[in-house]
């Protein structure tokens, strides 16, 4: 497996990473939807052939590798999400990723900040919710040191998120690598809602890059 591979599979994680904060219920619990009006705003990233207001976004990632194998990184994202352009989100967080022979050890920290319309106020005044939360997964190259399980990696995955919809969760997987490009994933993923139903879930994933 090549490293180029590996942060094709980093860069999609955090994409996903930021898709999970900015897009949350619309309903909190009752003492959080007293102190803030409604609640908490959805952004919702999905592609689509048009815009819905005239900001354009504007976000980048930028890393610095202090040994031949750890590399970490910061990212910013900013833009307005409402039709008249007066509401920002936005995201900014800290990855770093330890990588050689026989395991990969990565992890990010992500902050964002939503603003939405306080409903509760006489004039349309904007508050901003702030939410957090990380993730620290591992994956040992198995393969390496038995040959006959070919290119098979272990994955455990602790990521937690706060404040609005808190929850803690546990993955466990394996991958299967066909090819540089190509992976079937089973993992099992078992999540604590903190103000919630708890979901435990088993899944299987066939990823292909291009």
């Amino acid at each position: 497996m090549e490293l180029e591979e590996e942060g094709a599979v980093i860069d999609e994680d955090h994409l996903e990473l930021v898709r999970k904060f900015a897009s949350v219920p619309n309903s909190v619990n009752e003492d959080e939807e007293e102190g803030h009006g409604g609640g908490f705003p959805e952004v919702e990233f999905e592609a689509t052939s048009g815009d819905n207001n005239a900001n354009k976004a504007f976000g980048g990632r930028v890393a610095v590798a202090l040994l031949p194998t750890l590399e970490i990184g910061t990212s910013y994202y900013q833009g307005a999400y409402d039709e008249s352009g007066a509401l920002d989100f936005v995201a900014n967080g800290v990855d770093f990723n330890l990588l050689n022979e026989h395991f990969l050890l990565r992890g990010e920290y992500i902050k964002t900040k939503t603003d939405a319309f306080d409903d509760d106020s006489e004039r349309p005044d904007i508050e901003t919710f702030e939410r957090d939360g990380w993730f620290v997964q591992g994956t040992v190259f198995i393969g390496h040191a038995l040959p006959m399980l070919g290119s098979t990696e272990i994955v455990i995955e602790r990521s937690e998120t706060n404040k609005f919809a808190e929850a803690k969760r546990w993955m466990f997987g394996i991958n299967y690598w066909l090819d540089p490009r190509s992976v079937i994933k089973v993992g099992y993923e078992n999540t604590n809602v903190f103000d919630g139903e708890d979901d435990k879930r088993l899944a299987v994933q066939f990823s292909y890059g291009f």
